[in-house]
């Protein structure tokens, strides 16, 4: 149901109905993690709040550190984002690039850079993301 309403653009329905479900008590998938994390960024108003949620639901599920990085990025919540990222034990070139494509969206290019910076392996969407910043912010000198 939940992929029906992200589908057909209702953000501020996946919410509600996400709460709904985490109210009754259903443990929600990864899919349905990752729906909500992506509609957060479609409303207007940041919901911060829902990626805290998806992370404590994502933390109870075991599920991959990734998925919370998304959440957070998307929600511009960029201090919980950073905070989760450093505990990370493991970071995959993927987590990398969501973070880093987090800034990119939020207009943020120094801070997407330095994470660029630090990438320990950069792959071809880790460089098209930095120029997409780049092209985004009208440097194109810098692209």
């Amino acid at each position: 149901m939940i992929m029906a309403l992200a589908k057909h653009r209702s953000a501020a329905e996946v919410v509600d109905l996400f709460r709904d479900m985490m109210a009754a008590g259903v443990t929600p998938n990864e899919v349905t993690l990752a729906v909500v994390t992506s509609s957060c960024s479609r409303i207007d108003i940041r919901a911060a709040w829902i990626a805290k949620v998806v992370h404590a639901a994502a933390a109870k599920c075991r599920l991959d550190g990734l998925l919370l990085v998304h959440g957070y990025a998307v929600c511009s919540n960029y201090d919980d984002v950073e905070a989760l990222f450093v505990v990370m034990p493991e970071k995959s070139t993927g987590t990398w690039n969501v973070l880093m494509k987090g800034y990119v969206k939020a207009g943020c290019i120094k801070s997407a850079r330095s994470i660029f910076g630090r990438i320990p392996e950069k792959d071809t969407v880790s460089w098209g993301t930095l120029i997409d910043g780049y092209l985004l912010a009208g440097s194109l000198e810098a692209a």
